[in-house]
């Protein structure tokens, strides 16, 4: 019974670790980015910071692509020889 309960315990502790860790790294860092994009700011600055963001994404998406692009033309040569 000790083992089972010891093994319980290990499995509650590490679930609550990994809550722990997703609260951290995800939950934090998007909540905090919507405070920012929706802080009231003076100069219409927040459409700016909005604009930057948006570009962020369209060049990770970019790159992405571009990767899976170079990828695919490695394929398709290296299939002909």
């Amino acid at each position: 019974m000790d083992k089972k309960q010891d093994g319980e315990q290990e499995t509650k502790r590490l679930a609550s670790r990994a809550l722990h860790v997703l609260h951290q790294f995800l939950y934090l860092p998007a909540k905090e980015l919507v405070i920012t994009l929706c802080k009231a700011r003076e100069n219409n600055l927040r459409l700016l910071i909005f604009i930057q963001f948006a570009c962020y994404i369209l060049y990770l998406f970019s790159l992405e692509f571009s990767d899976l692009l170079y990828l695919y033309m490695i394929k398709a040569v290296f299939l002909k020889f």
